[in-house]
């Protein structure tokens, strides 16, 4: 995966990193950045995690300032995990969160960004 974090001039910010779970890559998922604070009105972003991997392109209009951090990774529920979307009996209502609360609704994680390019690594672990 590229990521280009050349600013141009933008004010913008971009961010990359890895994130694994109790020492291994994570290989799915999604990272969010929410604003958190002042200015209000930042957008919220969120990407993949693919191959412990991820990365914001200064595009997506990821702004500078205090940014709350999520990361989710729902997996299928033991006997559907051969499921793919379009599959009968597919769905995600029963999906299982794999990632602890800490990392994602009652998130510790947040992020200082500053103009232009960004890295953020996040290891995160099992309670």
């Amino acid at each position: 995966m590229l990521c280009s974090l050349l600013g141009c001039g933008s004010s913008g910010s971009a961010v990359k990193g890895a994130v694994t779970f109790d020492g291994e890559s994570m290989n799915g998922g999604r990272i969010f950045f929410l604003p958190d604070g002042e200015p209000v009105g930042r957008p919220t972003v969120e990407v993949p995690i693919e191959n412990g991997k991820y990365c914001v392109r200064e595009k997506m209009g990821l702004r500078p300032g205090k940014h709350r951090v999520e990361i989710v990774w729902h997996k299928a529920p033991p006997g559907k995990e051969h499921l793919k979307p379009g599959d009968p009996g597919f769905t995600t209502d029963n999906w299982i969160q794999t990632i602890p609360a800490a990392y994602n609704s009652k998130t510790t994680l947040f992020a200082e960004l500053r103009p232009g390019a960004n890295t953020f690594d996040f290891a995160l672990k099992k309670p």
